[in-house]
């Protein structure tokens, strides 16, 4: 009794020190508002509002292929609670991260203790666990769903107990269903990742072939909306894979020879070991070459299917990325700490107080590293153009300077589509009680937000105009501004490298 009380006393502790950090590291905004989130965030909004439903989500890395919208339906309880607060799924993503570190303890507490309390310890307090609660981004809830996975295949293959083999049957069913919903929604997360999961699934299910094909029926389900979308649209995605693998139109445009690939692999490597751990990644892979070592050695697991299917994720991951000859991208990388944390937890978790121990030296060098990265974000404001703090105070700006009037707005920014504008001046123009007559990057382009008018109910017809130019002594943003015709200007420099036009003449003048 004493023991359980302090296995759960502990995760506790870290539970909430670690959850708190989180929150207080994006207080007042302090976090990434860029392209990608305000798209997100776009499309939701048509979700919740207009009904919209797309049949594709966020873009791969291989341009014109494009993930499951899966992220977008996954973010409407945030969006909806929150009001459609630009600040609100990193907030879900943070809960859902937590959400998942205390079923893989629950799960595993009844099995083995230690290893519950290390496992969801060690990721609670990894470096990349840390990052990726910065901001919201879709391959971020990855390692929650990474963790389901192994949890669900687990358990479906665990050994059901004596005189409940027919009364179990239907669970069976129900979890080989579930996770092929889950392999099939991980891969509108993160596919280049969560690719693995299909041949370790394969591996685990094919001497049960009803199964097996269950789970990839669950699987297919999730692909509709893209299948959908391909036979409305000639199979553009096909092609787009077709023509990059086969080098007929190389768009990722960034292939590596033979020497640089295994350069580009050995330092993603070193990445994750890194980032798995708050240790020096040598001492991260001395304790995994252990874990690999003694896992010759039978486990205090009651079942191997969590250590082989850890060794799994990592072979495939690399098996795949030796056919793939481009530079793996750092978010390809995050769930792979889990892995590495299961299989060194699996190893100390045969010495208790060496698991207790090791948990106790690692547990103040992260939070203490987690607690310094606060401090200076506090000490040192941001000066990024695309935090979300410094956007919103731009905006605060333009409405300080209108002064009540109506105004138009023209955006510059290095992606080009000023989404974040977009989408910040609709959000925070209702606690000023009025939206822009109009916001856009430049006149007469094609509409690249549906309906977007239909949002700004709260418009005021112009009587000025403004231009936000982030980075504005570059050449590109020099060349756009040079399209206006500009008369009675005011300008305004933020700190943030963000240069506020504003034009008192009419706007037909521009």
């Amino acid at each position: 009794m004493k023991k359980t009380f302090f296995y759960h006393l502990f995760f506790i502790t870290i539970f909430v020190s670690t959850f708190f950090i989180r929150l207080l590291l994006i207080k007042n905004s302090n976090l990434a508002f860029t392209s990608d989130q305000a798209r997100d965030m776009i499309a939701i909004r048509a979700i919740v509002h207009h009904f919209d439903l797309p049949l594709i989500g966020p873009i791969t890395g291989i341009p014109g292929l494009y993930l499951g919208p899966f992220w977008f339906f996954f973010n409407i309880i945030p969006f909806v609670v929150s009001g459609g607060h630009p600040a609100s799924l990193v907030i879900w993503q943070i809960l859902w991260l937590h959400l998942s570190t205390t079923v893989l303890y629950f799960y595993f507490y009844k099995k083995n203790p230690v290893f519950a309390l290390l496992s969801a310890s060690l990721y609670l307090l990894s470096p990349f666990a840390f990052y990726t609660s910065r901001y919201s981004f879709n391959p971020h809830l990855l390692p929650a769903f990474t963790i389901f996975f192994f949890i669900l295949l687990d358990s479906l293959l665990s050994a059901p107990a004596k005189g409940k083999k027919h009364s179990s049957a239907d669970r069976v069913w129900k979890k080989t269903f579930l996770l092929g919903l889950l392999i099939g929604l991980s891969l509108q997360l993160e596919a280049a990742t969560a690719i693995v999961f299909i041949p370790i699934t394969v591996i685990f299910l094919l001497k049960n072939k009803p199964n097996l094909i269950l789970a990839f029926i669950a699987l297919f389900g999730t692909l509709l909306p893209q299948i959908i979308f391909e036979f409305r649209h000639h199979f553009i995605m096909t092609k787009v894979v077709i023509d990059q693998f086969t080098g007929k139109n190389d768009v990722i445009q960034n292939t590596l020879g033979f020497n640089d690939l295994i350069i580009d692999r050995f330092n993603s490597l070193r990445q994750i070991f890194t980032g798995t751990l708050p240790l020096p990644y040598f001492l991260t892979i001395i304790l995994i070459i252990t874990a690999i070592y003694q896992s010759k050695t039978k486990d205090l697991l009651k079942s191997k299917v969590f250590t082989s299917a850890s060794f799994l994720v990592l072979i495939f991951f690399y098996l795949l990325f030796f056919l793939y000859p481009h530079p793996i991208k750092s978010w390809y990388l995050y769930p792979l700490s889990l892995p590495i944390i299961f299989l060194i937890s699996t190893k100390l978790s045969k010495i208790p107080q060496l698991a207790l121990i090791f948990l106790l030296l690692i547990l103040p060098l992260s939070l203490s590293r987690q607690y310094q990265a606060y401090q200076i974000s506090q000490n040192n404001p941001s000066l990024d153009p695309s935090n979300l703090n410094n956007r919103l105070q731009t905006i605060d700006k333009v409405y300080e300077l209108a002064d009540g009037q109506g105004f138009a707005i023209y955006n510059y920014l290095p992606s080009i589509y000023d989404y974040p504008y977009q989408y910040l001046f609709w959000w925070r123009g209702k606690k000023y009680n009025y939206h822009p007559e109009k916001i856009t990057y430049q006149d007469n382009v094609p509409e690249y937000i549906p309906n977007n008018n239909s949002f700004l109910i709260l418009k005021k017809p112009a009587q000025t105009t403004f231009l936000i130019i982030e980075e504005p002594e570059s050449k590109s943003a020099k060349s756009w501004l040079e399209q206006f015709n500009l008369c009675q200007i005011n300008e305004s420099v933020l700190a943030w490298d963000t240069k506020i036009i504003q034009s008192t003449c009419s706007p037909s003048a521009l």
